[in-house]
Order: C-alpha cells, then structure tokens, then sequence
C-alpha cells in the first residue's frame, strides 16, 4: 500500500512537469510566430507601393469601388420626393406615360428641379448638378407606365405642408408638452458617435396638454426658460426628460395648432394667457421698431405677467412641496413662498422663476450645466393616470404625437380618403427618405416608425389553424368561411381552444433564428464549407463623405477634412437615415466591386 501511494505521487509530479514543458513550448512558439509577424510587416514596409498593386484588375477595383461610395442619395425622385441614389433613379421622360396623361400630370410635379439664375455661381453651375434634370424612381417609373398610381407618390395624399414659424426651433421636451400623446421610449446614447439607440418598446399614452400648460408658470421675458422634468408619474424619482423650456414658444405653438390642426381644436387655454400673448407681441414688435420707447412701454405688460406667474408658483406651491417630499428634497413650502415675498420685494421675481439665456458669459447650455443647483425644478407628468393606447386602433394618433411633423393633422398612414392602399413599411419609407428631412432628423419618430412596422409584421403573420376534425362550433354552428371572415366569431373560436393562432418566424425571434441556422446548415451542405466569414460595422467618423453628403442635403456644402470631432458627430446625428443609407450602400458596393470583382482578392 505504502508503495503503490509513493508511485502515484510520483506519477502525479511527473505529470505536472511534463504539463508546464508542454506550456513553456506553447508561449515560445506562439511567440516565436508573433515575432516572424512583425519581421514580416517590416520587409513589406520597405517594398515600393506599385509592387503591393502590381495587379491592375485590383486597381480598377478598388477606384470603381471608391467611386461609387463617394455618391450619395442626392437625386430626388419627382412623383414621391425620395432621396435616392444614381442607380435608383432615371431621367424622367413624360412621353413615356402618354398613355393616362392626366395621372402623369397629376403625379409629375417637378418640385425639386433646379432652374439656374444669377443667384448661382459663375460657371452656371448650382452646387448639385443633378437637380437640374427631373428624375424618377424605378418603382413609380413602372407603375405609371401600368397608369397606376403609385402607392408612394405624393398625390396618393402624402404631400407635407409647410412646418409654420411658431412651431419650428422647438426643442423634443417643449414638442412632448404640445402633443396630446407622447411616444414614451427609452432612448439611450452609443459610444464615441453619440448615435441614438433604443431599449425596449415604444408605449404611446393620452397627455393633458391643457393642464399641463396651465400648471407651469409664465416667465415675463421670452430669453428666460423654466428648468423641467417630464416625467411618467409624478411619485418617481427619475425623469423621462429634463430640459429648458420657453412657455412664450409653448403657448404661440398651441394657439397656431388650435387654429389650423384638426385634432387641436378642442384645446381650452385660458383667456389671459392669449391676452397675455397678443400684448406681449404688440410689445415685441414696439420694442423691435424704436428701442427707445421700449423701456417706457415695457411695465404694464411685465407687471401684468408677472403677477401671472406668481399666481401660477403660489397655486401650485403645494403640488411642489408635496412631490419635492417625495423625490426632490427641496425646501418646504412656507420656506419657498417667504423666498418669493423676499424676491417680489426685491423686484427680481422674474430671475426666481426662471433663468436668462444666452446671454456674452454664459454658454447656450447653461441650463443644464446647472440642472442639479436650482431649486426651482418644475416636475410635470402629463400623461400620469392614462393607459397606453394602440396604435391601429386610434385615428390620426401619428399626428397628434408629432404635431410639427403633421402641423395640419393632414395625410398620416391612416387617412380615410387616400386613393391607393399603402402598408406601413412603405408609407415610412416615403417619409424617412423624403427630401424633406422634417422625419429623419428626428430620433423619436425613427423609433416610432420602427416599432409601429414590427408590429404590422406580426399582426400580419399571424395565422389561425383550427383543430383537425372540428366542423361545427361549441354551441353547433357549422365553420365555414364567412364564419372565418369574422374578427369576433375567430376571437371566440381561438378563446374556447377550438383554434389555434400562430405567427411566421419574425426577425430577432428564436423562430426566426432557427430557420436561420437551417438555411444555414443547408447552404454548407449546398455549397461547401465559406472561405471566410465577415462582420461590418459602419466608421462612419472617419467617412468623410458621408459628412460632405448630409450637408449637401442641407445646402450648406463643407470639407469635413476642416471639422472637428465634435462638430462631425452633431452633423451625423442630425441626420441618421442618410447615415444608414450610405453604410448599406457601402457594404453593398464592397462586396459588388470588391469581393465579386473579376480582380477576385479573396482568392
């Protein structure tokens, strides 16, 4: 026994030395190809360049390659206004569509050709030579020449009006406070670009737009902002958002949509608040034209408002107290309204109530340098106590949560009277790619057309399977196919189990990646085992042209090579659709020109 004891231990120790030779032969071999890596690397430095690109196939390659990605979606078709790219589109030519000239006429609109005049520069060239010409997309391109109209054509009741003035330069807090339902998503920002990306789905929920203006108080002065957090209910300690907000650009947003928006024209403000505004742009307009007598004319209206807004802080002081217990931990209420006899008597009401903006020593984001040292924070939920809603089933809910966007309330997905069916999936097309870039550059309604097209796809892959040898319902009635024509009479059959729903495999669901690895495995037996395998992700900072693109779109051409790193992510962010659009083109071009050229680098 003592023996056989003393051989295993040596056994064992043996074992051990033999595994740490084993692992010492590893490292130096490992490292020994590594150093072979890089003693590689310097004999090719020292190679001339025309030696690397010996081969003119992989020259051509690689200059139609970067060609082609220097092109953007800078032509714009003529019948649904879509930014697109050269090989999307063709010359437009109407005597091709003579067969119904009236639908030609009414769908070629020749908006956006550019007629030169002085204004342009010396050689007669605009900058963007192709809005010259008129253009058409292969899509509508077929069907006119079908005489259909198109499901996507601007005359199919998707033209956009005019974004009026009031409601433009309005920040995403003060455009959640003017929608009657607000899009609750949680957005969050990507590494190094700043790119936006969503977690989770988007819940759109009925706002009390009425009392909510009305709670918040009313600075004198336009250049002053009140700081506040919208919030999904009152009693949480986090926000949804906290920003600056001017009530002066709240209030004349509110009072252009009740005039002109279909959906606003329930909306009660109180009486002195239109009074209030009407004098204060009489006010405006007087101190613009003789600043002189601005200063004279200017007390009767600031006295009037600011007995307004303290008003409005007093009102509400209790709702504030109460909630500044809960979350805030802001001073009490008697401590808040002796702070503001002190500051009425010391005539620096308006400065309590709200914070001047922009002003030679301050930044343009003061605001929210300073978010956590004020006091007064105003916390507002607006959509507290209402239940989420569904898209399908509320009309015209697309523009009541983007009245900018639809500030007419006019052609959103649902409208009644639309002359040609459109899908979801489409309709958002037209409107992320549309030269107007009123949707692309807003996040929140990239997101909100993302998730209503996820959930079109799944109602519609929805499928009913009744049990096999079932012929008549509980209650003896026979199934046949008016009964299944029926939403109610299958929403009972599938309720008492005598049918059974079931959806198609949808992108980014576990039935949807096993049908991935099946055609996966199919294709390796097919074909053989892949050469290599590739992931891509977009370098869009280091793109310039993408940068050169957007504001191109924008009409101010640039050298993104002159830009700084900050200045390249705001550009970016402020168009993302674009962004996308170029990276798929791309991607496409590398593997058309590149992988798939007759140069064939992969071999």
């Amino acid at each position: 026994m003592v023996r056989s004891r003393h051989f295993k231990l040596k056994q064992m120790r043996y074992l051990k030395a033999l595994n740490v030779i084993r692992c010492t032969n590893r490292i130096k071999r490992k490292y020994r190809n590594i150093m072979g890596f890089h003693e590689t690397l310097i004999n090719m430095e020292t190679i001339e360049e025309p030696t690397l690109m010996s081969n003119p196939l992989i020259e051509e390659a690689v200059s139609l390659f970067r060609q082609n990605v220097r092109q953007g979606p800078t032509y714009i078709c003529t019948v649904c206004h879509r930014c697109l790219f050269a090989n999307q589109v063709r010359r437009c030519d109407s005597s091709k569509y003579s067969k119904d000239p009236e639908l030609a006429a009414m769908c070629l609109t020749g908006t956006y050709v550019h007629v030169c005049e002085d204004s342009c520069t010396d050689k007669g060239e605009c900058s963007m030579p192709e809005r010259k010409e008129e253009w058409i997309c292969y899509a509508c391109d077929k069907n006119l020449k079908s005489k259909r109209l198109p499901s996507i054509a601007v005359a199919n009741n998707l033209e956009l009006d005019p974004i009026p003035e009031e409601l433009q330069g309005l920040n995403v807090l003060e455009r959640h406070v003017i929608a009657k339902f607000i899009p609750f998503a949680k957005i969050i920002s990507l590494p190094k670009g700043q790119q936006r990306a969503i977690h989770g789905a988007v819940v759109c929920v009925p706002s009390e737009v009425d009392s909510t203006v009305q709670s918040l108080p009313r600075p004198p002065s336009e250049s002053q902002l009140l700081r506040v957090k919208l919030k999904r209910r009152l009693c949480y300690k986090g926000h949804y958002q906290f920003q600056n907000l001017n009530m002066h650009k709240v209030q004349r947003a509110l009072l252009k949509l009740k005039n002109i928006h279909s959906e606003y024209r329930d909306i009660s403000l109180r009486v002195d608040d239109e009074d209030n505004y009407l004098e204060m742009t009489e006010f405006a307009k007087t101190e613009n034209k003789d600043q002189g007598n601005a200063d004279s004319g200017s007390d009767p209206p600031k006295n009037k408002e600011q007995g307004c807004a303290c008003d409005d802080k007093n009102g509400d002081a209790d709702d504030d107290s109460s909630e500044s217990n809960k979350e805030d931990d802001c001073d009490s209420n008697s401590e808040e309204e002796a702070e503001q006899n002190d500051a009425e008597q010391d005539g620096n009401v308006a400065q309590q109530h709200a914070m001047a903006f922009d002003s030679c020593l301050q930044p343009a984001d003061v605001g929210q340098e300073l978010l956590s040292f004020g006091d007064n924070i105003y916390s507002i939920a607006p959509a507290e106590g209402n239940e989420p809603v569904s898209f399908f089933k509320t009309p015209k809910l697309e523009s009541m949560a983007f009245p900018v966007q639809f500030c007419t309330g006019r052609n959103t997905i649902d409208e009644a009277d639309r002359p040609r069916k459109i899908s979801p999936s489409r309709y958002f097309n037209t409107r992320l790619f549309s030269v107007d870039n009123r949707f692309a550059m807003d996040t929140n309604y990239i997101f909100f057309a993302q998730f209503v097209t996820e959930m079109h796809l799944a109602m519609s892959s929805m499928s009913i399977q009744l049990r096999k040898g079932k012929i008549l319902t509980k209650d003896g009635r026979r199934i046949t196919t008016s009964l299944l024509k029926n939403q109610d009479e299958v929403q009972k059959l599938v309720r008492h189990g005598e049918a059974t729903r079931f959806m198609q495999p949808l992108r980014g669901t576990p039935a949807f990646w096993e049908k991935t690895m099946k055609d996966l495995f199919a294709m390796l037996r097919q074909c053989g085992l892949p050469t290599f395998f590739v992931t891509f992700s977009a370098a869009e900072m280091r793109w310039t042209e993408i940068i050169e693109v957007i504001k191109r779109q924008q009409g101010e051409p640039v050298n993104a090579n002159e830009l700084d790193w900050t200045t390249k992510c705001d550009i970016l962010r402020s168009n993302p659709v674009t962004v996308i659009q170029m990276f798929d083109k791309r991607v496409e071009a590398l593997m058309r020109d590149l992988i798939l050229s007759p140069a064939q680098p992969h071999w």
